[in-house]
């Protein structure tokens, strides 16, 4: 799994170890994005099961 800047770069990659879509993969890489951005920045995510993701930021 990787994260992407909007000109398709490369910025981080998770090495995933199992099968499937595990929404810790998706917590690590944009827990990582945030240790190197100022906390003043607004940030945009895209993802395919957001609906999932959002619920368990929620929580």
């Amino acid at each position: 799994m990787s994260l992407l800047c909007r000109h398709g770069q490369v910025l981080f990659l998770v090495n995933m170890t199992t099968p499937g879509e595990c929404q810790h993969y998706a917590f690590s890489l944009i827990e990582e994005l945030f240790k190197h951005l100022p906390s003043s920045y607004t940030i945009g995510i895209l993802y395919n099961i957001v609906c999932t993701l959002d619920r368990s930021c929620t929580k």
